[in-house]
């Protein structure tokens, strides 16, 4: 028996995303907003830990759709994306961009980001865009 979809849910966790990427960017709107934010490292961790929550948020969703439309549990986040761009839920640009997400997400959850500052800038300033180009609308605030 396939598991129902969880609509609320969902909307539940694309709220979520994008208040997450939301609050990143309002940090890094101008360049001396960015370099206050790089001198300050709990500040930094706050952005590194929402980009990481919105990712993991971005894979909980992937999970649910394929278990959904698919009947089957992915083997990890990878995969979950890959199935999504299988069945033409996901473009082939939006898989790279979120293996290189679940990569980000990776790093930052096992510690191995070691405060790459450089990268989450690059991130943040950069390719916020992305969580929004996923398919899904998330909400604007």
């Amino acid at each position: 028996m396939q598991p129902s979809l969880d609509h609320q849910r969902l909307e539940q966790y694309l709220v979520y995303i994008a208040e997450q990427v939301d609050s990143v960017a309002e940090r890094v709107q101008s360049d001396a907003e960015a370099e206050e934010l790089r001198r300050d490292p709990l500040a930094m961790d706050g952005v590194v830990y929402r980009l990481q929550t919105a990712i993991q948020a971005m894979i909980d969703v992937a999970y649910q759709l394929c278990a959904h439309a698919f009947s089957t549990a992915p083997d990890g986040a990878a995969h979950a994306f890959e199935l999504l761009q299988q069945h033409g839920l996901l473009s082939e640009e939006m898989l790279q961009k979120t293996r290189r997400m679940s990569r980000f997400r990776n790093l930052a959850v096992r510690g191995y980001l070691r405060r790459d500052e450089a990268m989450v800038m690059e991130i943040a300033r950069n390719h916020l865009e992305d969580f929004h180009s996923g398919g899904a609308q998330l909400p604007r605030r």
